[in-house]
Order: structure tokens, then C-alpha cells, then sequence
């Protein structure tokens, strides 16, 4: 486990991350969370799943302007209190009781795969080994399908004993309202905080007639609401400089793929000044102006053009290492050679450069503090002996073993 400060919070609090990558558990938390991609769409009727959609509907909402209050509420420490009982108990009704076909297996199956995969996750920290009982692990498969999953059954309980606002989206913990007034806003984060003692909801009100969710600024004016890209205070403007050894073709992909996000998020006539703060932006960081300009007029007429009709080429991807000018030299030859031979494939080559520092590695650990192993004694009159458990090996051999006799092999 390891923690990731928030530099824009005050105090800059950490996010702790547990990555289950490699261990025991990880596909199996995977292929439960295929099974529970059901379950998450009866529960995701309040949720949005990218910032795009959100200014989308925002922009056409034909809602009252003049008494609409715009807030947000945010759910504090979600992962770490989801109540892991509780939530399992919703998947296997919805599953074995409710109206969704059944999986092949029997429930107490079910349930033990899910505590396998959610209680019996084992991770250290500071040299010490510990186990996650309760709540589910950012780093985990399972984690943000378990957490909408709870959420979005509560919501539906808030729905039957709470008239819904005008306007209600959640994107996992972040809750974007348009209520009638500040008091309605007010009572309905009193009714969010009532809903499970688990669940600690806070609340930022509009200022200025504005208010920033995800990265999306929603701004209240005459004709409906405007929406443009929101940038945290915290934000620098610091991007991939020009004059870094990276390849040219990924520094011109960073500028059309903002470009991207300010079509698709900014009204039209936000859309102008999002573009030139871009400019600025990447002038900053050393990019030809010429450069830049091609990228926005390149974008531009593509993202107006629409969607492509006919069959597309399958993209084949290519991770050359980046040593200049000869990687784009070799980039070139085996495009042109792959595109006169297979003239339904497009190579993509994705170069790559060699870390500046060491990578990040999990905290190692002895064999004998593993679980769910099988192991193999080896006696002294050269017999061996073959078994499996799911304590840790430690443990096993001091049930199993004299400490007289105590040799064995992994």
C-alpha cells in the first residue's frame, strides 16, 4: 500500500492506494467484477461516467434558470467505508433474487469468492503485513463497482423518501444537484448524511452564479447554463515541454487531445477563449506557435466532419524505444512496409523512453509469509510430502513440522 498526496486539498491529505496488481486475489477480483457489470447497471441510474456527457446534458437542461441553485456534494472517504458485508449482501440479492439471470455457481459460492477477493486481500506496509477487513481498496477491481453499488442503493432509498431535484448526477463520490432553492439543498444533504452511517456527505455551494464539477465549470446565464474547462488553483500549466527527448508525435497528440476536451466541453461562445488560453499554455512550454495552430484547425475540422462510415483499419501497436530521430526513421519504414502488405491494418507506434528514476516496487515479502500456497516438505529418510493451505506457510509448518525436523522446500 502507498499514499498519494492531494495537493489541492488543505492540509494535503493522502489517498491511500492498494495495488493488488500480481497477487493472489487480482484475477479473481477481475472476473467477479464481470459478474457483478449487471448489478452496477441496475444501480447506476444517477451516474455519469465521464465529464463529456455531464456538459452535454448540462448545456440542453431546460430547467427554471432563475430559481435553480446549483451545489455539489462529496462523499468523504468512500473506498475506505464502503461496509463490505452489507454490499455483498446487495449483489447476492440482485443476482440469485432479483430479476437478473443467475450465475452458474450457487451463492454460498458467490459469497465465498467475494470475501476471498475483498477480506482475505493481504498487503504490507512499512515492513509489516496487514489485512483489509473492511471497506474495499482503491487498486482494486472490485473497488469502484462495490462503492456505486452501495452508493446508487441508497440513492434509491433517497428517491422514496425524497423528491428528487431538479437535476442529480454522481460520478462515483462527487454529486452534482440543481435544487430549488439553497434551503432545499440544505435538506437534502441533512437527508444524504441520514441515509448510512457509513456515508459522510459534504456540500459546496454555486459562487458568482458558477460552480466546478469534475472539470467542467457550469455557469448560469440568461439563455441556460454555460459550461467550459475548470482548471484547481493549484494547476501550473506545467505540460510535456517541446525541447524534452520525447518523440514529436506524442508532444502533438498532448495539444490535439486537449484540443479535444475543449470541443467537447465548452459551449460555443467559451470555446474561443479555452482555445487561446491553450496557446498560451503550450507558447509557455515551448511549442512553435505554427505547431499549435495546426493542431487546433486539425481537430477542429475533424471533430466538425462526424463519424467515418465504412470499415475501419485494425490498429496494430508497435513500442520501439525512443533513441531520436532513427526511432521515427524505423517508425516510418514499418508503417510503409506493414500498409503495402496488409492493407487492412494501421500501425501505431507508441516509442517509449527509459524511466529517470526506478519504478515503483511493492514491498517484498519472505515465502513463509505467504498464503495460499502449495508447498513440499522434504524429510530426512528423503520422502517428500505435497499439500496446500490457506494460512500463511509459516503457520502451516509450525502445525505440521516439529521444529526438531523442520526442512522444507518451496
Amino acid at each position: 500500500m502507498y499514499d498519494l498526496p492531494k495537493v489541492h486539498k488543505e492540509n494535503i491529505p493522502v489517498r491511500p492506494i492498494l495495488s493488488m496488481v500480481g497477487s493472489a486475489q487480482h484475477e479473481l477480483a477481475k472476473w467477479l467484477a464481470d459478474i457483478l457489470t449487471p448489478v452496477l447497471g441496475i444501480y447506476s441510474g444517477f451516474c455519469i461516467f465521464d465529464s463529456f456527457r455531464f456538459a452535454e446534458f448540462i448545456r440542453e437542461f431546460k430547467g427554471t434558470l432563475n430559481t435553480g441553485y446549483l451545489c455539489s456534494y462529496d462523499i468523504f472517504s468512500l473506498f475506505t467505508n464502503v461496509p463490505l458485508d452489507e454490499t455483498i449482501g446487495i449483489c447476492a440479492d440482485s443476482l440469485y433474487r432479483g430479476s437478473l439471470a443467475k450465475p452458474s455457481f450457487p451463492e454460498h459460492i458467490f459469497l465465498e469468492l467475494m470475501n476471498l477477493a475483498t477480506k482475505s486481500v493481504e498487503f504490507s506496509f512499512n515492513g509489516n503485513m496487514y489485512r483489509q477487513i473492511d471497506g474495499v481498496a482503491m487498486g482494486s477491481p472490485l473497488g469502484p463497482i462495490l462503492a456505486n453499488i452501495f452508493v446508487g442503493f441508497q440513492e434509491q432509498l433517497l428517491v422514496e423518501q425524497w423528491p428528487k431535484p431538479m437535476c442529480y448526477f454522481r460520478y462515483v463520490d462527487d454529486i452534482f444537484a440543481i435544487c430549488s432553492s439553497s434551503a432545499e439543498a440544505e435538506g437534502l444533504l441533512r437527508h444524504l448524511n441520514s441515509l448510512d452511517p457509513s456515508l459522510n456527505f459534504t456540500i459546496e455551494r454555486e459562487a458568482n452564479d458558477s460552480l466546478p464539477f469534475l472539470d467542467v465549470l457550469v455557469e448560469r446565464s440568461g439563455m441556460g447554463f454555460l459550461t467550459s474547462v475548470y482548471r484547481k488553483p493549484t494547476f501550473t500549466g506545467q505540460y510535456l515541454s517541446w525541447d524534452s527527448f520525447s518523440p514529436r508525435t506524442s508532444k502533438i497528440n498532448l495539444v490535439k487531445t486537449l484540443v479535444h476536451r475543449a470541443l467537447k466541453i465548452c459551449s460555443t461562445i467559451k470555446l474561443d477563449t479555452e482555445l487561446q488560453i491553450l496557446t498560451e499554455i503550450f507558447l509557455a512550454n515551448g511549442y512553435p506557435l505554427y505547431i499549435i495552430q495546426k493542431c487546433i484547425k486539425e481537430k477542429t475540422l475533424t471533430f466538425k466532419g462526424g463519424t467515418l462510415l465504412g470499415p475501419q483499419k485494425s490498429p496494430v501497436y508497435v513500442k520501439p524505444p525512443w533513441i531520436g530521430t532513427k526511432s521515427q526513421e524505423f517508425s516510418h519504414r514499418i508503417s510503409t512496409a506493414v500498409s503495402r502488405c496488409f492493407f487492412a491494418t494501421k500501425v501505431r507506434t507508441v516509442s517509449g523512453t527509459r524511466n529517470a528514476f526506478p519504478s515503483f516496487r511493492n514491498d517484498s515479502i519472505s515465502t513463509t509469509e505467504y498464503n495460499m500456497v502449495v508447498y513440499r516438505f522434504h524429510s530426512q529418510c528423503e520422502a517428500d510430502y505435497v499439500g496446500h493451505t490457506i494460512q500463511r506457510l509459516e503457520v502451516r509448518i509450525s502445525q505440521h513440522v516439529p521444529p526438531s525436523i523442520r526442512r522444507h522446500k518451496q
